[in-house]
This record gives C-alpha cells, sequence and structure tokens, in this order.
C-alpha cells in the first residue's frame, strides 16, 4: 500500500502543474480542432461559391435573349431626282426581318446597317453607320420579332454597270441586352449576285457572328 500512499502525495503535491499541463494540452487540442473546422468551412464555402456560379451561368446561358436575322429581302425605292420632281429615281433598298428566339425578353438598343455595291471582294473596315430611321429601346418578346428598312444611294440603273463580278451586300448588327442589363450583339451578312439579285454564300465572314 506504500506505492499508492507515495503516488497519493506526489499527485497532490503537484496538482497546479499537472492542472496547467492538462489545461495546455486541452488548449492545443481545441486549437487544431479549431483549425481544421475553419479549413473545412473555407473549403466548403469556396465549394458552394463554385456551384452557386456554376448554375448561375447555366441558367444565363439557356435563360437569355438570341436576336437571329432571319432574312433580307431586296427591294427598291423611288425618289424624285434633286432639282427634277417630275423625273423619280429608283435606288436599291432592302427590308430586314429579325426575331428573338432566346427564352427571354431582348431591348434592342441600337441597330446599323448599309448597303454596298461593289465589284471585287468586300473590304473589312465596311462598318455599318449607326441608323436613325427605326425605333431603338424597343423590346422584342421571346418567339416575337421586328423588321426595318435601309435604304441606299446606290442607283438601280447603275447596278448593272459593275458586270457580272460585282455584287450587293448588306451588312449590318444588332445590339441588344438582357432584363439584367447584360449587353450582346448579333452581326450578319448577305450578298446578292448582279444582275440576277440571288443570294449567295457568304462563309467564313467576320461580319456574321453573335455574342
Amino acid at each position: 500500500m506504500r506505492w499508492l500512499i507515495v503516488a497519493w502525495n506526489w499527485t497532490t503535491d503537484h496538482a497546479t502543474v499537472l492542472a496547467t499541463v492538462a489545461s495546455s494540452l486541452a488548449a492545443k487540442a481545441v486549437g487544431v480542432f479549431t483549425y481544421f473546422l475553419v479549413s473545412v468551412t473555407k473549403r466548403q464555402a469556396e465549394l458552394s461559391r463554385q456551384s452557386i456560379d456554376l448554375a448561375q451561368g447555366e441558367f444565363n446561358a439557356t435563360h437569355r435573349p438570341e436576336i437571329v436575322v432571319h432574312s433580307v429581302e431586296m427591294n427598291y425605292f423611288t425618289i424624285a431626282a434633286e432639282g427634277s420632281p417630275d423625273r423619280p429615281a429608283e435606288y436599291i433598298g432592302a427590308f430586314v426581318t429579325y426575331y428573338n428566339k432566346g427564352s427571354t425578353d431582348a431591348i434592342v438598343e441600337e441597330i446599323r446597317c448599309k448597303i454596298h455595291t461593289i465589284r471585287g471582294p468586300l473590304d473589312s473596315d465596311k462598318l455599318p453607320p449607326t441608323m436613325t430611321n427605326i425605333e431603338l429601346l424597343k423590346t422584342i418578346e421571346s418567339g416575337l420579332g421586328s423588321h426595318f428598312a435601309v435604304d441606299s444611294t446606290a442607283l438601280a440603273s447603275n447596278v448593272g454597270l459593275l458586270g457580272s463580278d460585282g455584287a450587293i451586300f448588306v451588312i449590318g448588327r444588332v445590339w441588344y441586352a438582357d432584363m439584367r442589363g447584360a449587353h450582346r450583339q448579333t452581326g450578319f451578312i448577305r450578298k446578292y449576285g448582279i444582275p440576277s439579285h440571288r443570294r449567295e454564300r457568304v462563309d467564313g465572314s467576320a461580319y456574321e457572328y453573335a455574342y
């Protein structure tokens, strides 16, 4: 029994030291646990944010407007020649129809379009001017469309002078936004041969885009 008495006396004599050591070890254990808890919490928050961003990106990709150009039809318009009201002149024009095939409304902010009658290849810097004869800030609901007319200064009687290697190009772009204010644009180009005025393919053109 003597060893029990010795052990008891040692324990009581060193109770403060033992309590301090135990408290220190407990504090370290709590610190380590807290560190791992914070790390796991931060990682979980990061994964949650990534999941939310991914879901938001998928939602935005599928719930947005999308303007597409349905058709560009050549037409002619007649106005009186300057200084000769009794001698009307016929000019080349076009009628453009576009639709919103996206799932949400589109707010049309600006449309640019221009007609070029040229011989040979088309230059890459034919930036269409801003059109001023259309209604801007127009809301196009999902599944619906609108249209606009484009005029030019190209006399119909002079287009035939370009010959078989000439062409009529209609180049344009539509700026629009979704209901959250994200901006998008659609560019288009149509080519019509001379003298047939039949539409011809324009492959790989930088004027044809959507983003």
